[in-house]
């Protein structure tokens, strides 16, 4: 409750907020007006940057962005022991994670550890999925 709380101050407070999801503008303008929704996808200067990979797999592969590394401590809505578990246990196919180098991985999940931004674009454009699991906090 303290957490959401705390959310709400900040919203009040804060001078404009941006987001990538319209259902997170509209809780955010019940507490400030000037909530701005921005597309989710690659800028122009990204995109012509990136090499576009036929996805070679016979099976299904899917790809998520792992820690936050300009956080001080890991984030607990990036903890991926659950989503990990889904790929172990039903044979969904490979999960390949970007950005945890901690983690320790075997088939079917693949860990590369953290990546600059140009390489995670260009690995992102080899799997079928992109996951971003997400926690509300």
């Amino acid at each position: 409750m303290a957490n959401k709380k705390w959310e709400k101050g900040m919203i009040e407070k804060t001078s404009a907020i941006i987001t990538t999801a319209e259902t997170v503008a509209r809780r955010h303008r019940k507490y400030n007006s000037h909530i701005f929704v921005v597309p989710n996808f690659p800028s122009l200067i990204e995109s012509k940057k990136m090499k576009i990979n036929k996805v070679e797999t016979r099976h299904l592969s899917s790809v998520y962005l792992g820690n936050d590394l300009a956080q001080p401590h890991p984030q607990s809505y990036r903890n991926v022991t659950s989503l990990t578990e889904i790929f172990k246990q039903n044979n969904v196919g490979t999960l390949t994670i970007i950005g945890d180098n901690e983690l320790s991985a075997r088939q079917p999940i693949i860990s590369l550890g953290f990546r600059s931004h140009q390489e995670m674009m260009n690995e992102l454009t080899k799997h079928h999925i992109d996951l971003l699991p997400w926690k509300r906090h």
